[in-house]
């Protein structure tokens, strides 16, 4: 952007799967060899994973201030879906893929969550479908394209763009994907066409968004049940002794090459399966790991107002939390103090994991509605969640005026929505 008045020229730099690079430290920096050890934003070896978080959010305002000097909106789109919160607390957007390996429930309630929270820094929701899936490209059909599309619009999103526009170097696609191109498909040198992909969003941003006006701002998202965790980038990854090569994340978490993926950070995906009535399963959030996930399944997935928070979530973004899980390697006194005072006022149940309790709890324990847990797959969990679970046919996201309810259509892959009022 220039400093005399004008257009704006510019409207955002997308660093691309930053989030991927921090925890494989670089991996794919020599690719195809996959070979390069090296750290993106931070070194986190050394340090422990609160500190890291504290690093990593610090390093990526410098960036911010340093080499934008504040001028140029920054986003984050990221194949694994845990980091958001650090990028939205440093002030950048948070845009998450819809498509690639995603379960895409699960994605925009970790972005939506870290969005709303970090608004007030400057953090803001947007989606990138991304047409990339499981080695294919296009990896998903043009009817996922348009669910994802009707996704970001009725959950507020502020900008929806699509990767990738020409892609066309790809041997393996999606049996209704076309023949060549991506969106488009160039004929020569100055002439292209639409693809059936193409086609969709063309469609969708000419006639749909003009013939319905949306009354939603992802700003007044009112999650009913919140994750309350650090972000440590624990997604279900796995090491190439498993006997299905190395993941395309180094098991790593924040990028510390001596903390594998552990049982703290693995417990919120044990809660995942019962917020979403079985679809998503144990093990993993995204289809990248092949032994939860040997194939892709239908773009719906039910689920109730599901916001993630990290561990330092405080404020008003709490006031429509009906059920906090928390869980994970951290949380910050304030976050316990917040919650606790949600929970002894009546106005929530809280799931927590017991030593985060412990270090918390002090004489006399806390009043209310606590289950206090050694095991995230202890029966006693679902069966708390249980009152807080929409039906297994919809997806529904509450807002402070409106209610959107995803189904299934009539096709695979394609979804109704519903508009409503509470």
């Amino acid at each position: 952007m220039l400093d005399a008045p004008g257009p704006r020229r510019l409207e955002a730099l997308v660093y691309d799967e930053a989030a991927h690079m921090q925890l494989s430290n670089n991996k794919f920096s020599d690719y195809p060899r996959h070979t390069y050890d090296a750290p993106f934003l931070v070194d986190t070896t050394a340090m422990g994973l609160e500190e890291a978080y504290d690093a990593l959010v610090a390093e990526c305002v410098r960036i911010r201030r340093k080499h934008y000097g504040d001028r140029i909106r920054l986003t984050t789109e990221q194949v694994w879906p845990d980091l958001f919160h650090i990028f939205a607390r440093a002030g950048w957007t948070a845009a998450p893929k819809l498509l690639k390996e995603h379960l895409n429930a699960v994605v925009v309630s970790i972005a939506l969550g870290a969005a709303i929270q970090y608004q007030d820094c400057g953090a803001r929701f947007w989606v990138s479908p991304d047409l990339w899936g499981m080695r294919r490209y296009p990896g998903h059909p043009p009817e996922s394209l348009r669910s994802a599309l009707l996704t970001g619009y009725w959950l507020g999103a502020e900008c929806i763009y699509v990767e990738n526009l020409d892609f066309d170097r790809h041997k393996a696609r999606h049996p209704e994907a076309d023949a060549k191109g991506s969106l488009i498909h160039w004929v020569d040198a100055t002439h292209y066409q639409l693809t059936s992909h193409g086609r969709v969003l063309r469609d969708f941003a000419r006639e749909y968004v003009p013939s319905h006006p949306r009354p939603i701002d992802w700003r007044a998202y009112r999650p009913r049940v919140a994750i309350v965790r650090l972000p440590d980038g624990g997604w279900g990854q796995f090491d190439a002794s498993e006997g299905h090569g190395e993941a395309a994340s180094r098991n790593r978490l924040l990028g510390n090459r001596h903390w594998p993926l552990d049982e703290p950070a693995s417990e919120w995906l044990k809660v995942w399966p019962v917020l979403t009535h079985g679809v998503v399963k144990p093990g993993a959030i995204t289809y990248s790991n092949p032994m939860v996930y040997p194939k892709m399944m239908d773009f719906f997935i039910p689920i109730d107002s599901v916001a993630v928070f990290d561990h330092c979530v405080t404020g008003a973004v709490l006031d429509s939390v009906e059920c906090f899980v928390v869980c994970g390697h951290a949380l910050s006194k304030p976050t316990f103090a917040a919650i606790r005072e949600c929970v002894e006022d009546g106005k929530a149940t809280c799931i927590i994991a017991r030593r985060l309790y412990e270090r918390h709890a002090d004489a006399p324990a806390p009043h209310g509605d606590w289950l206090i847990v050694d095991d995230f797959t202890a029966p006693e969990v679902a069966a708390k969640l249980q009152p807080f679970l929409g039906p297994p046919d919809v997806a529904r996201f509450r807002f402070a005026e409106y209610t959107v309810d995803f189904r299934k259509g009539d096709r695979p892959n394609r979804i109704q929505v519903e508009l409503s009022k509470p």
